[in-house]
């Protein structure tokens, strides 16, 4: 198990490195960050949640700072508890090869994996999840503190056995333990309650399993009195939950989403690592229950015995008063199992599909859900897998368990996307300059901008000139912004846009690749502005926009092309990059493809670097008359320091030559001209 716990870690820290913050992650962190613990109950109350992750967190932060790996590595240790937990329930149901499978399957599932090592509810909503199971079935066990003993023979002398037994067992110990169980039990459930909603669904399930397999009055009604208790504990919570579902998401999620219909497919193949052999596993599993069930022989009723037959009686009165009886293990098998009842299996099929079923019916088929939520059924899930290997010959088991788990981790996926936002930041960091709008297109969404918000105030980049472009979000959502972004007053974003530029120089343009805006904006502009850098990070792209030079050209290539302007660094470090900006301007059509050359030269007229292509990236070919295009070419300097000279041609790239070239004044420049000197420092 110490190997698994191990593995679990490393797998963790190893892709979770370096990761940026999922978007819901920057909210989360940039809340905890921001506001005490007051303010983050109050900051999580304008939301569809539940407060306990965002007070763990902020506690945990203030510890620790807001790295995410060192945020994240809190997460770890929940998901190593989990584990834990997960084999102890495990080795208490069936066994303990049982509770080592599924501990396994719990790591080689990407599923658990990704959203347990998140900063967000998950991994504490799968560590209560465990240990809530694990307490339950130690409760079902526990015996209630008989009302007076009596002296006599019946109900007291049975009470009082049970009692004895229940010491001498180890199962609860002393009378006076059971209020600290039943205690621990009620704070489980309630800080469930208190993690997310799904937690709910979860007691849901135990306590409808409790009602119908229960028997013993007392015992349930202790039992239903603890479920009853952490709902009176969740009280100082419904004014802002009443307040959640009819004043900020009235009709669910689905208000802001829109609705998207979900089958138990999606949920499947979300949770699952390997779909195939994840059914197959689950097929065995049911096959080995009925099997076992079949051949098991129904338990014998509890006789009736005399004071003179206590000792003998207390192996049957054990098992009988236990709602969830191990059985008899199985002497002298290699398999070390136990004949588990067929409730065992039961209980974890119960807290599997019925929080399931339950958030269906909840959500009415749409999706207020998303698959993450599920987390809180994956102990049960990994138990389902184990139960079926579990009761396979040891070495066929083991060849099975090691070939799905080998597949499964190394074939890992994340989960969900997480765009370089830190790149990004370095980007705007580099290039922004002061007083330069910075335009963010995520669309509608506010989630969208969090991570924007969150990385760019760290880094400084976040100004009063920076703008998401979307109109005005609805209050509820406004209520959730933790580092605000000004939105737009009007929902025609180009028009607003072109007043908030007004005579900028340039600017800059973050958002998703696929999104009309900034094709469109371009177009709009397209006689002031001209786009002179896109660079991708992933699906997001960062544009540059510059206001086109109204100059008369400098030179002239080969009576075609109007050299407008030219623009560069005249200093920087050894071993760095340096951009060289021009500007040209088709004088007519062009008559061929040309390509473009800058050339850095040490003093002694050797080329050192070189940068080639089509003018502006496009084609020459597919250039209009009149019509500006800018032109970017990043140099890599050399790592000698000195002064060292930049030079341009355009050539044709087929024959390789060089067209004339003539300066304003008419004068002939040759074929190759000088842009400028750099001088190559030391860094």
């Amino acid at each position: 198990m110490l190997v698994i716990l191990l593995t679990a870690l490393a797998l963790q820290s190893t892709r979770f490195h370096e990761r940026p913050y999922r978007q819901d992650e920057a909210w989360s962190v940039d809340a905890a960050e921001t506001y005490n613990l007051v303010g983050v109950v109050k900051w999580v109350s304008n939301d569809i949640h539940v407060p306990l992750h965002g007070i763990v967190l902020d506690i945990w932060i203030a510890l620790v700072g807001t790295s995410s790996q060192a945020v994240r590595w809190g997460a770890f240790l929940m998901t190593s508890l989990t584990l834990a937990l997960v084999y102890r329930l495990g080795a208490d149901l069936f066994s303990r090869r049982h509770g080592v499978y599924a501990a396994l399957l719990l790591v080689a599932s990407d599923f658990f994996m990704f959203f347990s090592g998140e900063a967000r509810p998950y991994p504490l909503l799968a560590l209560l999840a465990a240990l809530m199971m694990w307490l339950y079935v130690r409760w079902l066990r526990a015996t209630p503190p008989p009302k007076s003993p009596s002296p006599y023979t019946g109900r007291g002398t049975l009470d009082s056995l049970q009692r004895t037994i229940h010491q001498n067992d180890n199962v609860v110990g002393a009378q006076h333990v059971v209020p600290l169980q039943s205690l621990i039990f009620i704070l489980t459930g309630t800080a469930l309650l208190y993690t997310h909603f799904y937690g709910a669904y979860l007691l849901f399930a135990l306590g409808l399993f409790s009602f119908v397999i229960v028997h013993e009055r007392r015992r349930l009604v202790w039992t239903i009195g603890a479920f009853v208790m952490m709902g009176v504990l969740f009280i100082p919570w419904l004014p802002a939950l009443y307040r959640q579902i009819t004043e900020i998401y009235p009709a669910g999620r689905d208000t802001i989403w829109g609705p998207s219909r979900y089958d138990f497919a999606y949920i499947y193949n979300d949770v699952t690592t390997l779909g195939g052999a994840t059914a197959v596993l689950l097929l065995l599993s049911v096959v080995v229950f009925v099997a076992r069930a079949y051949r098991t022989p129904p338990p014998s009723p509890l006789p009736v015995y005399g004071e003179g037959e206590l000792r003998a009686a207390m192996t049957s009165i054990t098992r009988s008063q236990d709602p969830l009886p191990e059985g008899e293990r199985l002497r002298g098998r290699a398999t070390g199992t136990r004949r588990a009842s067929p409730l065992r299996f039961i209980f974890i099929a119960a807290t599997l599909l019925i929080p399931i079923a339950v958030a269906y019916i909840v959500a009415g088929g749409e999706r207020p859900f998303t698959a993450r939520n599920f987390i809180v059924i994956m102990p049960s899930f990994a138990l389902m897998l184990a139960y079926g290997l579990g009761y396979l010959p040891r070495i066929i088991g083991i060849a099975v368990l090691t070939v799905y788990a080998t597949v499964a981790i190394f074939g890992y996926t994340p989960q969900a996307i997480t765009e370089d936002y830190p790149a990004i930041t370095a980007d705007m960091q580099r290039t922004l300059h002061g007083g330069e709008p910075l335009l963010i297109d995520m669309g509608p969404h506010i989630w969208h901008y969090v991570p924007f918000a969150y990385y760019f105030d760290a880094g400084g980049v976040l100004t009063e000139q920076t703008f998401a472009l979307t109109a005005h979000w609805p209050l509820a959502l406004q209520r959730l912004q933790v580092t605000p972004l000004q939105t737009l007053d009007s929902d025609n974003l180009i028009d607003e846009t072109l007043h908030l530029i007004e005579d900028a120089p340039e600017f800059t343009v973050v958002g998703w690749f696929t999104h009309p805006y900034r094709d469109e904006l371009a177009a709009r502009l397209r006689d002031e502005y001209a786009e002179t850098r896109r660079t991708a990070y992933g699906s997001i792209l960062v544009s540059e926009f510059e206001r086109i030079p109204q100059t008369a050209p400098q030179f002239i290539f080969g009576e075609m092309f109007d050299l407008l302007d030219m623009r560069m660094d005249t200093q920087a470090e050894a071993c760095s990059t340096i951009d060289v900006q021009t500007w040209w301007r088709a004088a007519q059509s062009p008559d061929d493809n040309y390509s473009i050359g800058v050339y850095l030269l040490d003093e002694s007229g050797v080329v050192r670097t070189q940068a080639d292509g089509a003018p502006g990236n496009i084609l020459t070919l597919q250039w209009e008359a009149d019509r500006a295009y800018p032109d970017r070419r990043s140099l890599q300097l050399p790592c000698e320091i000195g002064r060292y000279e930049i030079k341009l041609a355009l050539y044709n790239p087929v024959i390789v030559e060089n067209l004339p070239i003539v300066a304003a004044d008419g004068e002939d420049a040759g074929t190759l001209i000088s842009l400028g000197f750099v001088d190559v420092t030391a860094p």
